[in-house]
């Protein structure tokens, strides 16, 4: 009786504690969208108050609809000279921009752009925003057959406060493509649908730095129908980059190759990543090109450390619908999260495939779990709400940058490969949409 009381006690501090992180992150949120409403209200024709276009980055996707509509698409990738130009004459000012601000998408992306054409700069920006929507819609159409109804309201109300999601709409940003692509990737690998995960994984070709983890991981736990999935959706991509402009695919890879250049070089280009590479360079005040062997030591032995932590739980006994395998999913989104070498604010959105496959295993566990995944959760959150503004306040304070946004995701990666690998699947599975 007592050890029941003690039950529902920690149950019900467990749910106040998450109501009122997402309560906070609300009200917090609430402020930032009022004040891109208010600034939105204020423009000057397609521009801030601030001087900035509306939807920051959105005016690289403008650029590409004015290529389209131009007729000058073969230039997507002809310099970034000419690219600064199409998202001048999109956003209708002689303004130039950021040199980091460029298209780097691959061929196949501009199509995506392309229902954007007919419009002006913001019906462009509108449109556009209701097509993210409607990635981070499929996405949740994916959870809501994973999770139970009130696991599901729990993830869904989350990720309406999340950081993340304010970056993407304000900013017109992309995420909600990778979040839908994992999402369905996942769901269809834990119904043994393995070809059609394989399709819902090759979008990922997107932003390939995303894939750097879960591609290698199918391919050694010998998912080859996943494989042939990802060839045949490479392959439709191929044809759809061709079919935009053969030579736009032929100047793409010199575009690829400037951004990575400008990643590894540009003066606190990572302080503005959430990877491990980017806490690394965050707190020594480096960038990659910089690092000795010691200083790329400390960023890839944890990654491989974690690879194989992960590929041991998930991929030696591979048995979907069952709490290992869901535990050894989470624990590959949060690899991906800490491995990839490109990870943005607005891209962390990725992370909530991972609570979606924690809370499937919610069940299976003891109460100091869940208050552990909440902790390293709480951890990463605080710093994608503070974002630059903290790390700025941690220099002016303690003369020291912090980026512990990784670090909380690789110890929860960690524990989700550990737990994988003791959990008994003798015992019976309660996990799954219990709704």
């Amino acid at each position: 009786m007592d050890r029941d009381r003690a039950s529902k006690t920690s149950r019900a501090a467990f749910a106040v504690v998450v109501a009122g992180l997402i309560l906070a992150t609300a009200r917090h949120n609430a402020g930032v969208y009022a004040q891109f409403i208010e600034r939105t209200r204020l423009r000057n024709g397609n521009f801030w108050p601030n001087g900035q276009p509306v939807g920051a980055d959105f005016i690289q996707f403008a650029g590409v609809a004015e290529a389209w509509e131009r007729g000058r698409i073969d230039e997507l990738y002809a310099s970034p000279a000419r690219q600064t130009e199409f998202m001048t004459l999109a956003v209708e000012s002689p303004r130039h921009y950021n040199p980091l601000l460029q298209f780097n998408y691959p061929p196949f992306f501009a199509w995506l752009v392309r229902p954007l054409t007919p419009f002006d700069y913001l019906q462009r920006y509108l449109v556009w925003t209701l097509i993210q929507t409607g990635f981070a819609v499929v996405a949740l159409a994916f959870w809501r057959r994973e999770l139970s109804p009130r696991q599901f309201a729990v993830v869904a109300a989350g990720l309406v406060v999340c950081p993340p999601v304010l970056s993407n709409l304000v900013t017109g940003q992309t995420a909600f493509i990778g979040l839908a692509s994992l999402s369905g990737t996942m769901y269809f690998l834990n119904r043994g649908r393995d070809f059609a995960a394989g399709i819902a994984l090759s979008l990922l070709f997107y932003k390939p730095t995303l894939g750097v983890v879960l591609g290698p991981l199918l391919l050694a736990a010998g998912r080859w129908r996943v494989v042939f999935g990802v060839v045949s959706g490479f392959l439709l991509l191929v044809a759809a980059s061709l079919a935009a402009s053969v030579k736009a695919c032929a100047d793409y890879p010199h575009m690829a190759r400037e951004l990575v250049i400008t990643a590894v070089s540009y003066p606190d280009f990572y302080v503005r990543h959430f990877n491990l590479l980017g806490s690394v360079s965050t707190l020594l005040g480096k960038t990659p090109e910089e690092f000795n062997w010691i200083r790329r030591a400390v960023v890839a032995v944890p990654i491989a450390v974690l690879f194989v932590m992960t590929a041991k739980a998930w991929c030696v006994r591979w048995r979907p619908g069952t709490p290992r395998w869901s535990a050894g999913a989470a624990a590959a989104v949060l690899t991906t999260f800490v491995a990839t070498p490109y990870l943005f604010a607005y891209d962390t959105a990725i992370a909530a495939v991972a609570v979606v496959y924690s809370l499937r295993t919610w069940n299976s566990r003891p109460t100091w779990h869940r208050w552990f995944i909440f902790g390293c959760l709480s951890v990463a959150w605080i710093f994608l709400v503070g974002d630059m503004p903290l790390i700025a306040a941690m220099q002016e304070r303690m003369n020291v940058r912090i980026q512990l946004a990784p670090i909380a995701m690789a110890v929860w990666a960690l524990f989700e490969a550990r737990w994988a690998m003791s959990k008994d699947e003798s015992e019976p599975s309660n996990e799954g949409n219990q709704g």
